[in-house]
């Protein structure tokens, strides 16, 4: 259970608020009682609470309080455009690594810093070379190959806008790669959220990426952040049941599926351990590139206490 920590609280909660309030230019007396209402939801919160459902029921309670379907729409377009900026850059570099697919991995995992949840600020060029020449903390890529060689239906579960450009590079990686060893297409799918959440990629995004050229998209018909079998809708979830292989974009979508046994065996997490309770959770340094099985990250998952100090 990815229990809701003190270091979420009071470094991605409160920092999301307190920035879309300022984003959105909220008068100041406004800004207190949407606090106050902010705070009130973060006592009434149970001691087990999943850190997906938390963050994701504080950003409804946001969009409610503001009365704006999506707050952070201008901010995902400007991501958009300012990874599109980077795209040349991203090319070369995976032009250059002998394995150019591994080298589209680490680009679309690189990707995946493009948060605002995570206070971003765009400064991913100067992250791009560093990490193309490092290698995955953890990684189950002679698995994914083998896997790759045979998969029949391919799923791609997006994470967030900006980052999604790179994950067209990632696509086409992949048709090459099928095609370089003479296996036959697999059919291609992008998946989506549903409705505005934080920053997380929509239909718009993957469109503006280009993978409708590429892959049918589809969304998961949820206004909750990560990929929870109870939220989505019935379509979504057969489209995963139906994947022979998966691979799952950022920390939320791990987070929030990684203990369903359906999906075992099929499923790739691709990641930034951006922040310390992820690092410390899977064992490995803070801001390095992850892509492990569901089966590596249960055997190197930590089991964190639940957070009792929420009242």
């Amino acid at each position: 259970m990815m229990r809701l920590q003190f270091h979420c609280l009071a470094n991605c909660l409160t920092s999301i608020v307190l920035r879309v309030l300022e984003i959105k230019k909220i008068p100041p007396e406004r800004q207190l009682e949407i606090i106050a209402e902010y705070n009130r939801m973060i006592c009434e919160q149970p001691l087990d609470c999943h850190i997906c459902i938390g963050m994701s029921e504080m950003y409804l309670l946001l969009r409610r309080c503001l009365g704006i379907e999506d707050p952070l729409e201008d901010i995902k377009r400007l991501q958009n455009a300012q990874a599109m900026e980077l795209l040349p850059l991203a090319k070369e570099l995976i032009a250059r690594q002998e394995d150019k697919l591994l080298g589209a991995l680490k680009m679309s995992c690189v990707g995946n810093m493009i948060d605002f949840a995570f206070g971003n600020s765009f400064e991913v060029a100067p992250a791009m070379s560093e990490y193309m020449n490092s290698d995955f903390a953890l990684s189950s890529y002679p698995e994914f190959l083998e896997a790759l060689s045979c998969a029949r239906t391919i799923t791609l579960a997006c994470d967030n806008a900006g980052e999604i450009i790179f994950d067209r590079l990632l696509a086409d990686e992949i048709i090459d790669w099928r095609k370089r060893h003479g296996i036959a297409p697999a059919k291609m799918r992008v998946i989506v959220k549903g409705s505005p959440i934080l920053n997380d990629a929509m239909r718009q995004d993957a469109e503006a990426a280009g993978l409708h050229e590429v892959a049918e998209i589809f969304d998961t018909g949820s206004e909750y952040i990560g990929i929870f079998v109870q939220k989505i809708s019935p379509a979504a979830l057969e489209l995963l049941r139906s994947s022979d292989m998966i691979i799952s974009k950022g920390l939320a979508n791990y987070e929030s599926i990684c203990q369903e046994e359906e999906f075992a065996g099929r499923i790739f997490f691709l990641f930034k351990a951006k922040c310390k309770p992820a690092s410390d959770r899977i064992n490995v340094p803070r801001h390095s590139l992850v892509f492990a099985t569901d089966r590596i990250l249960r055997h190197t998952n930590a089991a964190l206490e639940p957070l009792n100090m929420l009242k």
